[in-house]
């Protein structure tokens, strides 16, 4: 009798959690970091940045509703930059990012980047082109990523930016990856800014940003919010 009891016990418990279906709604993603720039010399510049990315999402059940974080990766950026002239300059980055770091060693990934970029004015509006390629390597895949992002700011007080006024920013680019044991997927990435210099040194900056995602496929779209802080030592 004790054992019928038990089973019919472990039945209904089973029931039970099989009726608790869940479902992952992603709502944003955070990304945020810091950067500090340094000259060497009038041609010559470094950049090193650290950043972190998580994802917050509603995770529905039959009997309630939960908003949860999950951290995504850390990363770590450095960038050496030569000024051709003062409208433009090339690039050479390495970044390392630690991926699902919660799920104990996690997965890594280096990219190596070649950048050129080009700034011209239209009166107030800095306009700038940057087309970038980059090197990814994962544990167990490679990919060449072809980016080209057209991007202008502008003061919002005046014709220059000076110290503690806003700014906007806004942009758009184009991002094509080849990956070896993938589909080639082509991306866009829209975003606007708003930024406060501080100062000549200290800057901070907030942003939205649109992401649509193997738009020639099986199309997915995301929102990210972006938040930075950049310093210059010299």
């Amino acid at each position: 009798m004790r054992f019928f009891i038990t089973l019919i016990l472990c039945l209904c418990i089973a029931q039970e959690a099989l009726s608790q279906t869940e479902t992952i709604k992603t709502r944003f993603v955070w990304e945020g970091g810091t950067a500090l720039n340094y000259k060497v010399t009038d041609n010559w510049s470094f950049n090193t940045s650290i950043g972190k990315r998580s994802v917050w999402s509603t995770v529905e059940t039959n009997s309630n509703e939960e908003f949860e974080g999950e951290l995504a990766f850390l990363e770590f950026d450095h960038f050496a930059t030569y000024r051709f002239n003062p409208s433009t300059r090339g690039s050479l980055g390495y970044k390392y990012r630690w991926r699902d770091p919660s799920e104990g060693f996690g997965e890594y990934e280096h990219r190596i980047t070649q950048q050129l970029a080009h700034t011209h004015f239209k009166e107030i509006i800095r306009l700038v082109s940057r087309l970038r390629l980059e090197q990814r390597i994962r544990n167990e895949s490679f990919a060449m990523r072809y980016r080209y992002r057209l991007s202008a700011d502008l003061p919002l007080s005046g014709e220059t930016l000076d110290a503690r006024e806003f700014y906007l920013v806004g942009s758009n680019e184009i991002l094509f990856e080849a990956v070896d044991v993938e589909e080639d997927t082509w991306e866009s990435r829209t975003s606007g800014s708003i930024g406060y210099l501080f100062n000549p040194d200290l800057k901070l900056e907030m942003s939205l940003t649109y992401r649509l995602e193997n738009f020639t496929g099986s199309t997915e779209d995301f929102l990210f919010i972006n938040t930075g802080v950049f310093i210059n030592l010299n």
